[in-house]
């Protein structure tokens, strides 16, 4: 006959295994390790930073010439740098849903302002949702308002730059994560960035008027529709007390740079008051970039070009994981979703078109996709093995980007086997595209027409 001494030890022992056992299964539960990354715990903080318009050869930490981003480079300096990053759509209505659910434009099927998004294409604040995640968008560019993007996000704010600065804009990102201590929480912040029309706050705005760098010429101001597209010319949407100097304009296109670059700096500083920027997920990237007088075409983003959508991605994994990596194989902007899905534990939906970046982790060799495509209508695009096809329907131009990165020599009909490679990739993501006529609009109200015209997009 056992002793009272073991029955009360047998008692002490099953709620002590059965508390170290809940202690365990809640660990895991927070703590997931994606293949190839066993060593990443899945963080509490998603912060996803989209600042608008930046292409990344404006960048210091991408080789520009010009000091306009010491923040953003002390960020890539801890993070994976991705010099081929290339964004699914030249504009913001349809890059964003690509960024947010993982597919290209075409299944997404935001084509147009006040265009609804295909069901299907769920965003990362839904499935995040699923996980346990809280999400909040914070933005201070007022056309996103008229994208939809907004299904799973417990909190948005969208507001003109007027009413949010960018300083207040991340102040207020930070006191919701702050407000949300202990929950695992997936954060979007919008800047508006570096669009047009280039209006940065001093110091910012004299920064570079007078530097080594600074050029003059005088162009023609553009009075037409936008979606003319003069060339040659400075859209009347940027011009600012009659200048017509191209070179201050650039100057001010950095300058807005500059001052986004600072407020990265500060949304830095705050997750680390706050106590959680070692284990933050935090990527930074741009919608699409800005021609800034590339096939002679000012201070717009128009086509498939590269000023247009090669643009930045900085991704800092928790704990120092990855740091001070460049990774020079091709992604697209589509790779975001999923890899945001796999960090958190999260299924990656069999629909999403991207591939988790954590297949380049450990081997900067893999191939995630041999071509990418994108589109601003009319214009479409595959991009692969050094050479980009581009076409608007009646006309298709071929350039090898190695050679040729400024894109001025079409080889369509000198590299005909190339040529027609990557007009068969396009040809099968065209067989998927829904056209205009097919969908449903929303009339823009004079509200949203007034809004579209100040950024430029509206007459």
């Amino acid at each position: 006959m056992r002793s009272a001494n073991s029955r009360a030890s047998r008692k002490l022992k099953l709620p002590i295994l059965v508390a170290g056992t809940m202690v365990l299964v809640v660990f895991l539960l927070l703590f997931n390790f994606p293949d190839g990354c066993e060593t990443t715990a899945s963080p509490q903080i998603i912060v996803l930073v989209v600042i608008d318009a930046l292409r990344a050869d404006h960048l210091s930490c991408y080789g520009y010439q010009r000091e306009t981003s010491p923040n953003i480079d002390s960020l890539a300096r801890e993070a994976l740098v991705f010099t081929q990053a290339i964004t699914a759509g030249g504009w913001t209505g349809a890059s964003v849903p690509s960024i947010l659910t993982g597919v290209y434009p075409y299944l997404h099927e935001i084509s147009e302002w006040n265009t609804p998004r295909k069901p299907e294409a769920r965003t990362i604040a839904q499935l995040l949702k699923k996980k346990g995640f809280v999400s909040a968008l914070f933005a201070n560019h007022m056309a996103l308002s008229m994208v939809d993007i907004m299904d799973g996000f417990e909190k948005t704010e969208i507001r003109p730059q007027g009413q949010m600065t960018s300083k207040h804009l991340v102040q207020t990102a930070l006191d919701w994560i702050g407000e949300r201590s202990g929950r695992p929480v997936f954060v979007y912040l919008h800047f508006s960035g570096a669009h047009s029309p280039y209006r940065p706050p001093e110091p910012y705005k004299s920064m570079f008027l007078a530097d080594a760098w600074r050029f003059e010429r005088d162009l023609p101001i553009d009075e037409d529709s936008p979606n003319d597209a003069d060339r040659g010319s400075i859209p009347y949407s940027v011009i600012e007390g009659g200048i017509t100097d191209a070179g201050y304009y650039t100057a001010q296109y950095d300058g807005a740079i500059a001052y986004a670059d600072e407020q990265i700096g500060r949304l830095i500083a705050g997750l680390k008051r706050l106590g959680v920027y070692d284990r933050t997920f935090l990527l930074l990237t741009a919608d699409h970039g800005e021609l800034l007088g590339e096939h002679e075409i000012y201070f717009d983003h128009v086509g498939c070009y590269e000023a247009n959508i090669r643009v930045p991605l900085v991704v800092k994994f928790p704990n120092d994981q990855g740091r001070g990596k460049t990774i020079s194989r091709q992604v697209s902007l589509i790779d975001i979703a999923p890899t945001v899905l796999e960090l958190s534990g999260s299924p990656i939906p069999q629909s999403i078109q991207g591939k988790s970046l954590f297949v380049l982790f450990d081997n900067d060799e893999e191939d995630l996709h041999p071509y990418v495509y994108t589109q601003k209508l009319p214009q479409r695009s595959v991009r692969g093995a050094g050479w980009k096809l581009i076409s608007d329907g009646a006309s298709s131009f071929l350039y090898d980007l190695i050679n040729d990165p400024q894109e001025t020599h079409d080889l369509a009909q000198t590299e005909k086997e190339r040529f027609e490679e990557l007009r068969a990739v396009l040809e099968m993501h065209e067989r998927q595209r829904v056209h205009p006529n097919q969908k449903t609009y929303t009339a823009l109200s004079e509200k949203e027409k007034r809004i579209l015209r100040s950024l430029g997009y509206f007459r």
